[in-house]
């Protein structure tokens, strides 16, 4: 009531939850590309060493956060925009897909910082239970086969780590809601 006043009779829908995953992916995907912050810095606490190169303690680094989400260490086919890295399809809902990715230990290592595409294609997407019968979800699990999923840790629009951004959760939140507001009305 209070977003349209008192005398709008407008009423708040209740917004599908699973389309919400969807909405989330495609705006993560959509920060992938064309973050809102384009680098970071961070002090060195301890020497860096990069190919034989040694950066001493106390030197400022900064990251490109443009050019580390668009590199295909990080990435497979880094400038397509593709939000079923992030989701699939499964069983009638959207599924997050972090649990496709492998472990990282408390140091930030990767075992494999990118998901085998040939050990995930037949275990994941549509294969298991039932297909959709809605030709875009098909269209879509399709997609998520041919491509791995993301590894959070590789997506720094926020930073990660103790020094992340603290309104992250929020800004995620209110960015879903009101694409979801925006677009509910239309056909898709």
């Amino acid at each position: 009531e209070c977003m349209y006043g008192n005398d709008d009779a407008r009423t708040v829908e209740k917004i599908n939850e699973d389309s919400l995953r969807y909405t989330y992916a495609c705006i993560t995907e959509s920060m992938r590309l064309c973050p809102t912050v384009l680098q970071t810095a961070r002090d060195l606490l301890k020497p860096l060493d990069l190919d034989g190169c040694v950066i001493p303690v106390g030197t400022r680094v900064f990251i490109n956060l443009v050019k580390l989400h668009v590199d295909e260490r990080n990435f497979d086919r880094p400038l397509e925009f593709c939000p079923e890295r992030w989701v699939r399809w499964e069983d009638g809902e959207w599924i997050e897909r972090e649990d496709e990715v492998e472990s990282i230990d408390r140091k930030g290592n990767p075992s494999s910082s990118r998901v085998d595409n040939n050990k995930h294609t037949n275990d994941y997407c549509h294969n298991q239970g039932p297909k959709s019968n809605n030709p875009h979800h098909q269209s879509q699990n399709e997609h998520a086969e041919t491509i791995p999923a993301a590894n959070p840790k590789n997506f720094l629009a926020f930073s990660h780590g103790a020094r992340n951004c603290v309104g992250k959760r929020l800004a995620i939140l209110e960015t879903t809601m009101m694409v979801a507001m925006i677009v509910k009305d239309f056909i898709v």
